[in-house]
């Protein structure tokens, strides 16, 4: 979304400052040296606002070397391949229709938990490449994320996510986590986290753990159902290693804003999260950030320059996540 920046971080904490509005492409090939690099890609789209003017997904991939690179979403029978330019970039573009599961204007009611077959975006490539991913509609709506590669996926997730700022009565703007599976016979176990006001589109509660099948490029898509319900704090669980990308239909950033705009990012699972960070205030904003901090294990406590602000104890109802606002000084 406008003026928010997507931190890309994981194990050996290699990190990439990426804005989804003022993204230069012509920067993605100084990126190959980071362990983002890779040969295989699975992931999803959530969906977003959507208006009656079409939208464009746009995948951006990079190499060091001319390889040959292939984009395939095979429920949609969208199948593409190019060959890159040495430390160049190209392009693949995809209409919303293909790279998300479904779409969604904003006075439709979100699908229910369901595993869409065959979904998944899946970029393969003969040598490492990087992979970058863009959502935009009209000038003005537009998210981006670092697609992580399958060499570097996890079997756990905390979900990240945004709560449903609408009514729920003729609009919705759910909070949403796409599964993508990269490997066939996979079980994902979900449970759900959120806040009192949170269930998914099927009616599952906070605590409650749901159990799926998927096969390689299905894509479990979970929405949120109703006004402040939220999908962060979900935990997910796989037998094999998945994908996840967590999001918002279109966000009110700060909660007072008279426009929204959609949130996506692909999580970071869990055996690379560390016990320390770094948070400041953006430089010439008007309004504080919102910060979430979420807990992998019971017994967690959370310290802020030496003060405790939270301790997180009981996992029964899965309460993973807290929200703070971080005040300018």
């Amino acid at each position: 979304m406008k003026h928010i920046y997507t931190i890309f971080s994981f194990l050996l904490l290699m990190a990439t400052n990426l804005h989804s509005e003022d993204f230069d492409v012509k920067s993605l090939p100084k990126l190959l040296g980071t362990s983002n690099a890779g040969t295989e890609f699975y992931f999803t789209f959530t969906p977003a606002w959507d208006g009656p003017q079409s939208g464009n997904i746009i995948i951006y991939i990079s190499s060091n070397v001319r390889t040959k690179v292939t984009v395939e979403v095979k429920s949609k029978g969208y199948l593409k391949t190019k060959y890159t330019i040495p430390n160049d970039v190209i392009e693949f573009w995809l209409a919303p229709s293909v790279g998300q599961c479904y779409r969604k204007s904003d006075n439709e009611i979100p699908e229910p938990d369901r595993v869409w077959e065959k979904a998944a975006v899946h970029v393969s490539a003969d040598d490492a490449v990087i992979c970058y991913a863009v959502k935009r509609y009209y000038n003005y709506v537009a998210e981006s994320f670092t697609v992580l590669p399958t060499e570097i996926l996890g079997n756990e997730y905390i979900v990240s996510s945004y709560a449903d700022p609408a009514s729920n009565t003729t609009l919705w703007l759910p909070s949403y986590t796409g599964i993508t599976a990269p490997f066939d016979s996979t079980t994902v176990w979900f449970t759900m986290g959120g806040n009192d006001s949170s269930k998914t589109a099927s009616g599952l509660l906070p605590g409650e753990t749901s159990t799926w099948k998927l096969n390689k490029s299905d894509v479990l898509l979970f929405a949120s159902l109703g006004a402040r319900a939220d999908l962060s704090g979900s935990k997910i669980v796989s037998s094999k290693p998945v994908s996840v990308v967590s999001g918002n239909d279109c966000a009110y950033v700060p909660v007072d804003c008279g426009w929204c705009d959609v949130l996506e990012e692909m999580e970071i699972p869990t055996y690379a999260w560390g016990k320390t960070y770094h948070v400041t205030p953006i430089i010439n904003r008007k309004k504080n950030s919102i910060i979430k901090i979420y807990a992998k294990e019971a017994m967690t406590s959370i310290f802020r320059d030496g003060k405790i602000l939270g301790y997180y104890q009981d996992s029964r109802r899965n309460r993973r996540c807290w929200v703070f606002t971080l005040e300018s000084r």
